[in-house]
């Protein structure tokens, strides 16, 4: 409980000294506690009760967090919040959130606290996303609180962006991810695939044709 408190802390830091738009709560630390609580580990209770397609910025920034920090389960000591979110490569994919083309799915358990997130956004050639393919397919991230995982969260989020992705009318969803990461069969389950030379920098491209 304490690793979630400190992350709500480093995420209003985060915001404040970034001069981002970013509007972490207030409740952050309560929510991080009453959240590693009632998903502890034998919890049965699923932990989804509806989605949303309403994304905090900052919550966003969290997940991201989440998304990068992938390998360990939220209680090992990790890079500092503030120092690997200001990072240009990686703050693109939260910063201005709401503009034209950002598409967003989140998963709210019970009492409408937030537990997941999926979201994609269009990047320009110039300042690609560790995904980009082409300036009119959208990246995807995503990622779950390390106790809702192993739940189907992820599935369903990833489900429900690839569904509103294609209503959208966008061609292709492309995305970014280590081989030994246990998400990449998650994205092979939904179709997507290794893109041609997309082993980059240790990294998978993978996308998933939505014509």
């Amino acid at each position: 409980m304490h690793a979630r408190r400190v992350r709500g802390e480093r995420i209003s830091a985060w915001s404040r000294s970034s001069g981002s738009d970013l509007r972490p709560s207030n409740a952050n630390a309560t929510r991080s506690a009453v959240r590693a609580c009632r998903y502890a580990p034998g919890h049965t209770l699923a932990p989804v009760f509806r989605l949303s397609t309403r994304a905090d910025p900052a919550f966003l920034a969290e997940m991201l967090y989440e998304a990068v920090n992938w390998r360990d389960d939220g209680a090992e000591e990790r890079p500092a919040f503030q120092e690997q979110l200001a990072q240009p490569e990686l703050r693109r994919y939260v910063e201005g959130w709401g503009r034209k083309g950002d598409l967003a799915v989140v998963a709210l358990d019970r009492v409408d606290e937030p537990v997941g997130a999926a979201w994609c956004r269009i990047f320009d050639a110039g300042e690609p996303g560790y995904g980009f393919v082409a300036p009119d397919v959208p990246e995807l991230s995503i990622a779950v609180y390390p106790e809702c995982r192993g739940q189907r969260v992820g599935t369903l989020l990833l489900s429900t962006l690839v569904t509103r992705a294609r209503a959208d009318g966008h061609p292709a969803i492309s995305l970014s991810v280590a081989p030994d990461n246990p998400a990449a069969r998650l994205y092979a389950r939904q179709g997507f695939e290794v893109a041609p030379e997309g082993d980059a920098g240790g990294s998978l491209t993978m996308v998933l044709d939505l014509s």
